[in-house]
């Protein structure tokens, strides 16, 4: 279940899908609790441009630390992946 959801994070981030302010808002997001239907509307987004299914373990765990640190860092890295030219 870690492991999905850090590689979805991972390909979303090497992706270029999300701007550095928008993966700001998303960990905002993830930390406030408040407004989980935004966030989820991103992930969504993020992984329909990219043909990528959004992982249930995901969509179940919105509110665990440990799956919201797991994408977070997924798509921390992924950004930060030196991109395919």
């Amino acid at each position: 279940m870690k492991t999905d959801v850090y590689e979805l994070g991972f390909k979303l981030g090497k992706a270029g899908v999300f701007s550095s302010g928008q993966r700001i808002q998303m960990n905002n997001l993830f930390f406030q609790e408040c407004n989980t239907d935004k966030l989820l509307h991103m992930i969504l987004e993020g992984c329909r441009s990219q043909n990528l299914t959004v992982c249930e373990s995901l969509i179940d765990n919105l509110y665990d630390l440990e799956i919201k640190s797991n994408f977070l860092v997924g798509l921390q890295n992924g950004s930060l992946d030196p991109k395919k030219s």
